[in-house]
């Protein structure tokens, strides 16, 4: 085989490998999303989490951070700058629990969701805090597609 041939299958194979290594050897994202894993954090969000904190959520460049006051949002903020009220709602412990919610039932049509048919190539993963069941890390990889969805969250009671 040519040399020329040889280093571009080389590099080629590098490439492809590089996205599997990278969800490999990051934190941890968690175990697959499933109702049951998302009831059962939900039910322990209800039963132990608090009712007013501060919520800090960073997706890819931005960070979100949410007060909340006697379950309702009194302020957001992303990257420093006060968020539209419009948005608020998102980024509460409901918020992401909503979310996840709406992640799974979007399995159900995965072509409109996420632009393939089989929904085996659509990876849900989430960590849900111990103590409280909020969920503290979300991840969504559509196999063949370069945008991935990626959050990680901290609570702080107030």
């Amino acid at each position: 085989m040519p040399r020329g041939k040889r280093v571009f299958l080389v590099g080629l194979v590098a490439l492809a490998t590089v996205p599997v290594v990278y969800l490999l050897t990051r934190p941890s994202t968690g175990e697959p999303l499933t109702p049951e894993r998302l009831a059962a954090a939900r039910a322990l969000w209800k039963e132990k989490g608090p009712g007013s904190y501060v919520v800090d959520v960073d997706v890819r460049d931005a960070h979100h951070r949410v007060e909340v006051r006697d379950g309702k949002v009194v302020s957001m903020t992303t990257d420093g700058r006060e968020a539209p009220e419009r948005v608020r709602a998102y980024w509460t412990v409901e918020g992401m629990f909503q979310s996840l919610s709406e992640e799974l039932s979007n399995l159900r049509r995965p072509e409109a969701a996420f632009g393939v048919s089989d929904p085996s190539r659509v990876m849900l993963r989430a960590l849900f805090d111990e103590q409280y069941g909020y969920p503290a890390r979300f991840l969504r990889h559509v196999e063949g597609e370069t945008r991935s969805v990626e959050w990680q969250a901290r609570l702080a009671e107030r």
